[in-house]
Formats: C-alpha cells, sequence, structure tokens
C-alpha cells in the first residue's frame, strides 16, 4: 500500500509539473522568446549577470590588497580579475553609431548587439570564450577570500583597520630604492609605486574668492599612475602619469605615453607627506563608499591610494618618507639609503619613531603568529567560544 501511495503522488508531482509548464510555455510571451533568443543570447546573458555578481566581491579583495599585511593572499586574484575585467570592457563597450549604452532588452537587440565585430571577432564568438574566464576568477577570488577569513585577525579585515608597524613593509621600500641605486631600473622610465585617482589643490577663480573668501578646492584629474622616477638634476622624484585606457588588457590604440599630461613632484626633505582617511580631507566632498579609503597628500596633491604590484600602502609611506630622508637637506647633497636610513638600528624602534613623527602612532603590534595556534577567524572564534 505504501509503495502504491508514493507511485501515485510521484505521478501526481509529475502531473502538476508539466501543468505548470505548459502553462509557462504556452504564454505568447514565452513561446516568442524562445523561439527567437538562441544558446548564444543566453551566453550574453550570463556574462553580464556573472559580471554584476562579481563586483561587490572584487570591491572588497581590491580594498584588502592595498594593505601589506593581507595584499600576498588577494594580489593573484584580484590581477586575474583586473586583466578579464579590462577584456570583459573591451567586449561590452559600444562602437559609434551602435546607440546607448543600455543592456540588450529583447531578441532583436540581442542579434544586433552579438553581430557587431570587435578586432575581427563578434561578440557572440568573444562572450563564449569569456564565460570560463569569468567563471574561474569567482572560484579564485573566493578562494582568496576564504584564505583571508582563516589567516587574518579580524579587525583587519575592516574597511578603516588601523595602520601598525610592519617590517615587511620597511623591507619592501628599501629594496625598491637599492633597485634605483643599483642601477637595475632606468632612472627616466622610474618604476610605478602605485595607481589611483589624484587630486589638485587649486585656488579659487576671481568670482569664487570675492564669494568664499578665497578658499582652495581639489581639482580632480583622473586615474594615474604614481612612478618614482629620478629627476635630470639626480632628485628622486614622483611623476604622477595619466594611465593609458586599457593597460592592463594590452588593447590601447593610444600610442602617447602621456607625457603631455603628466607632472613631477621631487621629493624633498621638506615636502608635506600626510596619510589620512579619505573623508578626513578638508574641502573634499567624499561619497559614502569612499570615506574609508586611505589617501596621502604629497605636496598639493591628494592621491587616493592604491596598490600596484606588490607595493603596499604600508610599503608606499615607508618608501616616501626614507627618500625624504635621503633629499639634500641642511647644506649636504643627497646621501645614499645606508647613510641616512636603519631599519634595524634598535631593533627598528628608531625608525619607527621617524615614521611616526610623520604619520602619527602606530596601533600597537598584538600577536602576529601565522601558525595553525594562530588563526584568528569567526570560525576559530566560535570554537573558543564553544571550547573546543
Amino acid at each position: 500500500l505504501r509503495k502504491n501511495l508514493r507511485q501515485r503522488g510521484m505521478a501526481m508531482s509529475f502531473a502538476l509539473l508539466k501543468g505548470a509548464v505548459d502553462v509557462v510555455i504556452n504564454t505568447k510571451k514565452a513561446v516568442d522568446f524562445l523561439s527567437k533568443v538562441s544558446h548564444a543570447e543566453e551566453n550574453g546573458f550570463y556574462l553580464w549577470r556573472m559580471l554584476d555578481a562579481l563586483s561587490p566581491a572584487m570591491a572588497i579583495a581590491l580594498s584588502l590588497r592595498r594593505r601589506h599585511e593581507t595584499l600576498p593572499l588577494v594580489e593573484a586574484s584580484v590581477e586575474l580579475c583586473q586583466y578579464a575585467l579590462a577584456k570583459c570592457e573591451v567586449i561590452l563597450e559600444r562602437e559609434s553609431g551602435e546607440g546607448d549604452d543600455g543592456r540588450p532588452d529583447s531578441a532583436d537587440s540581442w542579434s544586433r548587439w552579438f553581430d557587431v565585430k570587435k578586432k575581427g571577432v563578434t561578440r557572440r564568438e568573444a562572450v563564449k570564450d569569456m564565460l570560463g574566464n569569468i567563471s574561474i576568477c569567482q572560484s579564485t577570488l573566493q578562494l582568496s577570500l576564504t584564505s583571508l577569513l582563516l589567516s587574518v585577525p579580524q579587525h583587519q579585515l575592516k574597511p578603516r583597520a588601523a595602520f601598525r608597524y610592519v617590517p615587511a613593509a620597511q623591507e619592501m621600500a628599501v629594496s625598491l630604492v637599492q633597485e634605483f641605486e643599483f642601477g637595475r631600473i632606468s632612472e627616466k622610465e622610474g618604476i610605478s609605486v602605485a595607481v589611483g585617482e589624484v587630486q589638485r589643490l587649486e585656488n579659487s577663480s576671481t568670482r569664487a574668492k570675492q564669494q568664499d573668501g578665497g578658499h582652495r578646492f581639489w581639482k580632480p584629474t583622473g586615474s594615474r599612475d604614481v612612478r618614482l622616477v629620478m629627476s635630470d638634476q639626480g632628485e628622486f622624484s614622483i611623476r604622477f602619469r595619466k594611465m593609458k585606457e586599457r593597460d592592463l588588457a594590452g588593447d590601447s590604440d593610444d600610442d602617447d605615453d602621456g607625457a603631455g599630461d603628466s607632472w613631477t613632484q621631487i621629493i624633498s626633505s621638506a615636502l608635506p607627506f600626510k596619510r589620512l582617511w579619505m573623508d578626513q580631507v578638508p574641502n573634499l566632498e567624499v561619497d559614502a563608499e569612499d570615506r574609508d579609503r586611505v589617501v596621502y597628500i604629497i605636496g598639493d596633491c591628494l592621491l587616493v591610494f592604491d596598490s600596484v604590484g606588490k607595493v603596499s600602502a604600508e610599503a608606499f609611506e615607508a618608501l616616501i618618507l626614507m627618500l625624504k630622508c635621503m633629499a639634500p637637506s641642511s647644506g649636504r647633497g643627497r646621501v645614499c639609503l645606508a647613510e641616512a636610513v636603519d631599519i634595524e638600528k634598535d631593533g627598528g624602534q628608531v625608525w619607527r619613531k621617524m615614521m611616526e613623527k610623520e604619520l602619527g602612532e602606530f596601533e600597537a603590534a598584538g600577536d602576529l603568529s601565522r601558525g595553525a595556534e594562530g588563526i584568528v577567524s569567526p570560525l576559530r572564534t566560535s570554537f573558543a567560544e564553544l571550547g573546543i
């Protein structure tokens, strides 16, 4: 009897399911859509929604990539995602004459959108190839973020995590300076040490001066590649170079190196240099999602910091302060790094105090253990509360 009831129940379930499917596919709208939209158009929908799903996790990973102790765990996945996203941007970007930038919303608009060729390849073919790459990006990003939860103290994962003195970041800064001193880096071309939005402090116009009392304001200059170079006078300098479009994807058609829209700031011993959170900058309008971004004031420039390569915010600020110590001062010329800075003296305390004088006090270091017993995570904390 029980067997017969189970069979009758399954038959009724299948009948109900078939009825529901019949209702859907017999709807005119559904029939029209299924008859006109091919698997290729479905791929386009998947690509767009996969990118939408990737964006929030990517934003979290980018914020963690800026800090030295979390950068190694997300560097590879972020770079992989950035490359794939830059390639997708090339595919999704509308060509002139295609109309607005809205997403296709009908079978006809999908067909027109897919038939457009990009560098000799239709979007239909390009999208099919990109789906697998985006899926790989999602998996690697998930792996990185999971590793962070299991290996980094929870307070260091917060958007506004306090800055600590990190010896490894000082060593990274030393190695960058030595690359210049030993001639391994072209003094003219230099090396990229940061990227990000840059704003310059400018005076108000004559009319604005009359209205606001002559206040100065921050003028956006766009995304910049911040490069460490050597000036013609032999002084370390920062060059703010306009970034090429799609530099990462390698698809830029612009051969200009940005020299016509860049400027250089010599790193002198008196150069104003300060670290702030973005909502602490005077006279700067800040969106809610950017209030916890770390920024650096370098002379009359404001850099909204993003890391490049393995250079974290901690390594970047140590680098600038080391170069300030090496700069000509009090009647002497530029000195080498070994004469200006000793990051190991008194266990690093002398250099630490010099940095704190410029940037403010570091948070006291806690347990930096990375062994299995030193792991701090929500999961481990829950186990500890249960006595496990």
